[in-house]
């Protein structure tokens, strides 16, 4: 279990942890910094990628929201 001990993690749990804030930090990175800057051609706003039927769906949800509120 060297690698852990690079990683300094202790425990599986930690490992996991690390894990999940790399993912969900790459995640974030790339939705809302690398596509609206980088390639604003694909990006259709929200962190939603163009040209697919998720964002009438989510420009319908939002009508819907502000309906309710």
């Amino acid at each position: 279990m060297r690698w852990l001990d690079r990683l300094g993690a202790e425990s599986g749990r930690e490992l996991f942890v690390l894990t999940f804030v790399y993912a969900l930090s790459a995640g974030v990175l790339l939705q809302w910094v690398v596509l609206p800057l980088l390639l604003p051609g694909i990006h259709a706003g929200h962190g939603l990628l163009a040209k697919g039927d998720w964002v009438v769906f989510h420009q319908e949800a939002d009508q819907m929201a502000q309906r309710i509120q």
